[in-house]
């Protein structure tokens, strides 16, 4: 194994929907030697290792405590959704978790993502397509802790053109696609 790295994908809620915490790990290991080229070519394996819905009702300070603890535990670089009321949260995260880098992501209803005043703008839609691609291609392994509901919150979202139509809770699936876009953000750098 070379390395790896984690990004924990925060999706913000709390009187109707839950804030969902997702570890997505980017592991990159060696593969097998390439008699052709002569090279043993890097590997990157996707992995979500842990996913956790807050109780509803969760004030934002216990929030950012909680996110800044599992970062720290982790050693995650932390992808949160700063659209709406996750502004002044992703600012208090900076604040509270040093150590912790904090990429804020404002999910917006379309157009190609772009850097915007230290955070990003990046569209519903390219968020849960690059998840889709991901189980879809079997580049995303998903540990047993975290299958079940995220399968079970799949169910019930359809992408319909530029729009994202959600039948029930979509909190742990908005979480795993920030971490796993921070993940491939990281592997495009």
């Amino acid at each position: 194994m070379i390395g790896s790295k984690f990004f924990l994908g925060v999706d913000l809620g709390r009187e109707r929907d839950a804030t969902a915490l997702v570890v997505v790990e980017r592991a990159v290991t060696v593969g097998a030697f390439d008699p052709v080229t002569w090279a043993r070519p890097e590997v990157v394996e996707l992995r979500v290792r842990h996913a956790e819905r807050l109780r509803l009702g969760t004030r934002y300070l216990d929030v950012v405590e909680k996110v800044r603890d599992l970062a720290l535990r982790v050693g995650a670089a932390v992808v949160a959704d700063e659209s709406g009321v996750g502004a002044p949260v992703v600012e208090l995260l900076r604040k509270r978790a040093a150590g912790v880098r904090v990429m804020g992501v404002t999910i917006t209803g379309g157009g190609e993502a772009q850097a915007v005043d230290g955070g990003w703008r990046v569209s519903r839609v390219e968020l849960l397509n690059g998840l889709a691609v991901a189980l879809e291609n079997q580049e995303l392994a998903v540990a047993r802790c975290a299958a079940g509901v995220l399968r079970e919150e799949l169910r019930g979202l359809r992408v319909k053109g530029d729009r994202v139509v959600t039948e029930g809770h979509d909190d742990v699936v908005m979480a795993t696609a920030l971490g796993l876009w921070g993940a491939r953000k990281a592997r495009v750098r």
